[in-house]
């Protein structure tokens, strides 16, 4: 019982200091004594370590975001030309800063830019600041304390565009008229701005809520501006923020998530359970207290809320800074059930294609050098996220056969008949088995998957999801803990921990290239952590995975790295699922095979790829798009 109270009084420490997941990485023999000892008492103080205060890791595109400094009466100091441009700084921003205590953020609402609509606005004193996207001017005048207060506003601009191009595969007509649309809040304003005709600007918006996975116009302004942003977690507690920011009922805040989100007004009603009278009365209310005229308008406004919101909460700020490297990012439309599915598309177009499936504590970055190796061995890398993780959205049902769907959304519309594949870890092997049963995915390699049965393992997924498999209830504290709370320093200490007495992963981890691509993977796993609550909880009653007897195209690969890790049971599992597979258990090694040992990976892959020539769909053979049956009924067990 000491070593439980031990570690309780070192968790609220380091809660007090702003990184309890530290107490984690500093004491697991005391984690290890509360679970066994007082799970209830760990369960309140995980509960109690989480607010409304806390957000996510983001990650954010600097060009979207304009700043300024400003003294403590509201008067601009120094701004930003997208800043300046954008407000009349003749009219202070007191109200921005009003009511800030000790220079902590605050979103709200500055109701007058030059075109006299609405902004929401994030302040803050240099403290707190300091991680934001701000003018090396601003910064200057606040470290030299001529100013009291940094302000940030969301304005995607031009940017939006060039991110929906990118990331939605938006024609450039398409996107600017998306643009247009996000920033004059209706359709024939946004036509007239870009001089074509009404009916070519309804078509234009058609086929883009198509590639976006939107039905609504709203639902297009929020998604396309909130991938204009960056990576940002969804607000945990809209509705009270809108009904602080607007002074709005509950009623009305809700009625007004559910409009920008998409939603009619009869949707929305329903969902509601009011008359559709009284939500035409609410919205109306909405309108007006938000100083719009149109629900696209809101949605616009509520996207700049959830994006200041989310940078002003952040336990963990990146920024991409301007003229750095982009990510490959492509959001594919989930056609099985609603939402976007994110993908990485590293290239080359003519290399054979490989989709590489994360571990349950990462998302879909990976080793930039892993990633090259795979490319220079004449490979086309292709990263899927799974439902729950970093920007895909969560998916219904079981997460294997909602992963499995998805990947056969994204081969479709990548026009790829068939793949190899490269799992890491537990799930991404019970998926590979599950696509390569449906005929996606001809082979490939599973690196170091446990059974589900496993979890006392030293590995970061052993200790994280023995916690889920073992102690249910404090699953969702747990969740809510690591979604709102991980920070990056914090991350890397607990990939040291985890790697103690593996030369070869404490190798990777002397590289900071590598950590900062471990830590940007994990982050993307911390985003929400539905995915990996929804896993843990499905892996803790031990399925099997589909049976794939021809298996001649695949390789399990293992490591030997902690002493007192056998694989014998996890050979012995993974072989009744892929009886004709190669094994390969090299020396040292836990949780980077993939990294430390890519040759393996390499050679692995020349069993099981196929030629370019093979893999590209014709429209015919692909998936129709009606077809949403369940991925065992697809694909059988075997």
């Amino acid at each position: 019982m000491d070593a439980a109270r031990a570690f309780l009084n070192r968790f609220r420490a380091a809660d007090a200091e702003g990184a309890p997941l530290a107490a984690f990485a500093d004491d697991p023999d005391g984690l290890a004594a509360v679970l066994a000892d007082d799970p209830d008492a760990l369960g309140a103080a995980l509960a109690g370590a989480v607010d409304a205060r806390h957000g996510g890791p983001v990650a954010i595109n600097r060009d979207c975001f304009a700043s300024a400094a400003i003294d403590g009466e509201g008067r601009v100091v120094v701004a930003d030309a997208r800043f300046a441009a954008w407000f009349d700084d003749s009219d202070p921003f007191d109200t921005a800063v009003r009511g800030i205590a000790g220079g902590a953020p605050r979103v709200t609402l500055f109701a007058d830019d030059r075109s006299g609509r609405p902004v929401a606005l994030a302040a803050g004193g240099l403290a707190v600041a300091r991680a934001w996207p701000l003018d090396e001017g601003v910064v200057a005048a606040l470290t030299s304390r001529r100013a009291r207060f940094a302000v940030v506003a969301f304005r995607a601009g031009s940017a939006a565009g060039v991110q929906a191009v990118e990331t939605f595969r938006l024609t450039q007509a398409e996107a600017s008229l998306v643009a247009a649309l996000a920033r004059h809040g209706d359709l024939q304003l946004a036509a007239d701005a870009r001089g074509i005709a009404y009916e070519t600007a309804r078509k234009f918006v058609a086929a883009a809520m198509r590639k976006t996975g939107t039905r609504r116009q709203t639902d297009l302004i929020r998604r396309t501006l909130a991938a204009a942003a960056g990576e940002l977690p969804g607000v945990e507690a809209l509705t009270p923020l809108l009904r602080e920011l607007f002074g709005l009922t509950r009623r009305q805040a809700e009625l007004a998530v559910h409009v920008a989100g998409g939603a009619t007004r009869d949707e929305a009603a329903a969902r509601l359970n009011i008359s559709i009278h009284r939500a035409k009365a609410d919205l109306k209310t909405v309108f007006v207290a938000c100083g719009i005229a149109s629900a696209v308008d809101l949605a616009r406004l509520i996207a700049e809320v959830e994006a200041l919101h989310g940078l002003a909460t952040a336990c963990d700020v990146s920024i991409t800074a301007r003229g750095g490297s982009r990510e490959p990012l492509r959001l594919v439309a989930r056609r099985w059930a609603g939402g976007v599915i994110a993908v990485a598309d590293h290239g080359p177009a003519d290399g054979a294609p490989v989709v590489v499936l994360h571990s349950n504590v990462s998302g879909r970055h990976h080793s930039a050098s892993f990633i090259a190796g795979l490319q220079a061995a004449g490979y086309r890398p292709i990263a899927v996220e799974r439902g729950g993780y970093g920007l895909t959205d969560p998916a219904p049902g079981d997460p294997v056969v909602a992963a499995a769907n998805d990947l056969d959304d994204v081969l479709d519309a990548l026009r790829l008949r068939q793949v190899a594949a490269v799992a890491r870890c537990t799930t991404a092997s019970f998926v590979a088995c599950a696509s390569a049963a449906r005929g996606r995915i001809t082979g490939g390699v599973l690196v170091w998957p446990d059974g589900p049965a496993h979890g006392a393992g030293a590995r970061m997924t052993d200790r994280v999801r023995s916690i889920f498999t073992a102690h249910p209830a404090l699953a969702e504290g747990f969740a809510r803990l690591v979604a709102r709370r991980s920070g990056g320093a914090v991350i890397a200490k607990l990939w040291r921990v985890s790697a103690a007495g593996v030369p070869s992963d404490l190798a990777v981890l002397d590289d900071p290239r590598e950590v900062a691509d471990i830590v940007r993977g994990t982050l993307q796993a911390c985003a929400g952590m539905t995915g990996f609550l929804g896993e843990a909880l499905a892996l803790a009653a031990r399925p099997l995975p589909v049976r794939v007897p021809a298996s001649r195209r695949w390789t399990l690969l293992f490591g030997t790295g902690y002493e007192r890790h056998d694989v014998a049971d996890a050979v012995a599992f993974w072989s009744a699922a892929l009886p004709q597979a190669t094994v390969r258990i090299v020396d040292d090694g836990v949780h980077f095979l993939h990294v430390t040992h890519g040759a393996e990976v390499v050679a692995a892959l020349g069993r099981a790829a196929l030629p370019p020539s093979l893999t590209h769909a014709q429209p015919s053979a692909m998936r129709p798009a009606h077809d949403l049956s369940p991925a065992f009924a697809r694909g059988g067990q075997g």
